[in-house]
């Protein structure tokens, strides 16, 4: 069979992409989700001039088609000299998938009783003890759900890798394009390249199994409270 050698010719680029992506992904769902979880509980339990306002306008970016936004992405990369960059694509990914990651978390946290936040109070907790002991660990199906997400999003993301990226750094969802048959490569069947787009899934299914459980939890205790 051609697979094999044409994959075993291939497999230091693979490697290479692979790095890139774990990098990328890895980061941006640390990002999103430590900030969904702080920014969830900021505009739930914090009171402070135009919160709604804030808050909604963050959501709204989710209704914004990611084609409109490319141009002034690749503007705002270019002068802050990150296009091509491993912390480019984090930066983007973080913004584009944080408003998401509020709504989850705000959604869960307004379900939490007040009296918690009161009872900590008296303790004489600080309101960075009543995230962390005791806020966070009663929403945390909600964090799962959120790196969850963030992390599929994060490692099949196509578009915005292609435009900010695709010479110093290669995520495996661009370096795919690298196994796609060609005249060039004789030997490089169609075969290949499933072979390359199952790897590039394997770490979102192992992700899922290892997480199933806290993930259906967040899904189950999300809809009871809702």
């Amino acid at each position: 069979m051609v697979l094999i050698p044409a994959m075993v010719q291939r497999v230091p680029g693979m490697v290479g992409y692979i790095i890139d992506s774990f990098i990328i992904t890895g980061a941006t769902v640390v990002i999103v989700t430590v900030t969904a979880a702080m920014g969830g509980f900021a505009f739930t339990r914090l009171r402070f001039p135009g919160r709604e306002l804030i808050f909604w306008t963050i959501v709204a970016t989710l209704f914004i088609p990611s084609t409109t936004a490319i141009a002034a992405l690749y503007i705002q990369l270019f002068e802050m000299r990150l296009l091509d960059t491993q912390l480019g694509l984090i930066l983007v990914y973080s913004a584009w998938h944080l408003a998401i990651g509020l709504l989850i978390m705000r959604g869960i946290y307004s379900t939490l009783p007040g009296e918690l936040e009161e009872a900590a109070r008296l303790d004489g907790a600080s309101m960075w003890q009543v995230l962390w002991r005791i806020y966070f660990p009663l929403a945390r199906g909600g964090a799962v759900i959120v790196a969850l997400m963030t992390f599929v999003f994060a490692w099949g993301e196509y578009m915005f890798a292609f435009t900010f990226a695709g010479t110093d750094v290669v995520p495996m969802s661009l370096g795919i394009r690298f196994f796609e048959p060609g005249p060039s490569d004789p030997d490089y069947t169609f075969n290949t390249a499933v072979a390359a787009a199952l790897i590039m899934f394997i770490p979102s299914i192992v992700i899922y199994l290892i997480f199933q459980r806290q993930f259906s939890k967040g899904v189950m205790e999300g809809a009871l409270k809702g």
